[in-house]
């Protein structure tokens, strides 16, 4: 990776996440790896369902650590800028360049055991990374009936409304397995 990044590269790639400890965020971030998507099966049971009990926990664990690495390197980015807009710095070959890297991912498999439930999916995966926890499905069907207020229920996240760029960049189909 690092010597694709030297020679200006771009440096994509899909992951399951669950061997991406805090080090190895780290070193994706430092390296200026440009998109990692994550692989996600649906609701905690099913992808524990299709990928072996506990791996739900081991991908958002993955998730987290890649986050919370951006996170520290786009701060340490911004500091670093002197000038011009403080989420931009030139690259090697004078283009401008987003300072917030990688662009994070999830790619949502959609099939017989999860028909459905793709709003349930994009949001226990909020509220884990939120929270800090894989937590149930149970608590996101709970938390989702008691959210009210302007656009509740038109399927943008309420971190998406509030433009904050901290946690997933993206969500979408990557799969219809019927």
């Amino acid at each position: 990776l690092q010597h694709a990044k030297q020679r200006g590269l771009w440096v994509s790639f899909t992951t399951n996440g669950i061997l991406l400890d805090a080090d190895a965020g780290r070193r994706l971030a430092d390296l200026g790896v440009d998109h990692v998507t994550f692989s996600i099966d649906g609701p905690e049971e099913v992808h524990d369902g299709s990928r072996g009990p506990g791996s739900w926990a081991m991908t958002i664990s993955g998730l987290r650590h890649l986050l919370e690495a951006r996170r520290t390197a786009s701060a340490k980015a911004a500091e670093a800028t002197t000038t011009g807009h403080p989420h931009r710095r030139r690259s090697r070959r004078g283009r401008l360049s987003s300072a917030i890297k990688p662009v994070v991912a999830v790619n949502v498999m959609v099939g017989r055991a999860n028909a459905g439930r793709l709003k349930e999916t994009i949001e226990m995966v909020e509220r884990a990374l939120d929270s800090g926890a894989a937590i149930g499905s149970g608590e996101v069907a709970e938390a989702a009936a008691s959210s009210v207020g302007p656009g509740a229920g038109d399927g943008v996240t309420p971190a998406a409304r509030a433009g904050q760029t901290g946690g997933v960049d993206i969500f979408r189909i990557h799969h219809l397995w019927f």
